[in-house]
């Protein structure tokens, strides 16, 4: 029997852009650090396409093991002391509806809404009229 993959859409949420190669070894690396060599090499991980401008990418992951990756994703947190915070959107079962849905205006917007908000958080928790005395 075949095994059927899934697509998880997923944003990369940084103060700094991160490029295809980078975003592949943190998702391979924290699946690796989580799961182990054998858990790594059941899901099958691939990066199929990234949007370098919208910090987006589709990974392809045995459908078995989508749950994997998603809670992979909640163990990162910083890549070379850089705050960094990547969710994933959808999961599909076809590489053209995930690209449909990861260059849907509706998920560009929500990204970009996240960020300036992340953003002005951590620059106004940094202030320092809001430090104790």
């Amino acid at each position: 029997m075949d095994e059927r993959v899934r697509y998880i859409n997923i944003r990369i949420i940084s103060p700094t852009e991160f490029h295809e190669k980078e975003i592949w070894f943190i998702v391979a690396n924290a699946v690796k650090h989580l799961f182990g060599n054998l858990g790594a090499a059941e899901v099958g991980l691939f990066l199929s396409f990234f949007d370098q401008k919208n910090q987006g990418g589709i990974f392809r992951s045995s459908h078995r093991y989508v749950h994997r990756v998603k809670a992979s994703l909640c163990f990162i947190h910083y890549q070379k002391n850089i705050p960094l915070f990547i969710y994933s959107e959808t999961v599909t079962g076809s590489i053209k509806k995930a690209k449909e849905l990861l260059l849907n205006s509706k998920h560009i917007n929500r990204y970009h809404t996240l960020k300036n908000n992340l953003s002005i958080n951590r620059e106004s928790s940094f202030n320092d009229e809001n430090l104790p005395d």
